[in-house]
C-alpha cells in the first residue's frame, strides 16, 4: 500500500496534475471521507479495532487536519 492509499484511500495520480491548493482540497476531502469510513467500521464492529487500524484512523485524521491547516493558512485564518 502506498502512502497515498494509506492516508487518503486514493492513488497519487488523483491529484498529481492539479494546481497546488486544489490538490490540497482533494487530499483533505479524501482523508475526511476515509476517516469517516474507518470510523464507521470501528463503531459497527463487535470487536475492538486492532491497534494498527486504530493507528491508521489517527493518522488519517491528522492528514485531514494538516491539509485543512494549509488551506486555512491560504485564507489567513488562525
Amino acid at each position: 500500500m502506498t502512502a497515498s492509499e494509506y492516508y487518503y484511500g486514493k492513488t497519487f495520480e488523483t491529484w498529481e496534475n492539479l494546481p497546488y491548493f486544489e490538490a490540497i482540497e482533494v487530499r483533505r476531502d479524501c482523508a475526511k471521507g476515509l476517516y469517516h469510513k474507518l470510523w464507521k467500521e470501528m463503531i459497527n464492529s463487535d470487536k475492538e479495532l486492532p491497534f494498527d487500524k486504530r493507528v491508521r484512523l489517527w493518522k488519517v485524521e491528522k492528514a485531514w487536519k494538516d491539509n485543512q491547516k494549509l488551506l486555512d493558512e491560504r485564507d489567513n485564518l488562525i
